[in-house]
């Protein structure tokens, strides 16, 4: 029931669940050789030492 799954292009095959992260990649406007990581946003260090984009009112991508 997380409000991220709203968010991903998700497709189940035989019980295993793929994420379209390019289009993921193109939502947040990241360039693809990026590194990404999904946490809550109170886990983050502050900006400018962890970016970060919020996605939801309690969880945050980090992106190196």
């Amino acid at each position: 029931n997380s409000s991220i799954y709203k968010l991903l292009d998700l497709k189940e095959i035989h019980g295993i669940k793929f994420v379209n992260l390019k289009k993921f990649y193109d939502f947040l406007g990241l360039n693809y050789y990026q590194h990404i990581y999904i946490e809550k946003c109170h886990f983050f260090s502050p900006t400018p030492f962890e970016k970060r984009i919020k996605i939801t009112e309690s969880m945050c991508v980090g992106y190196y």
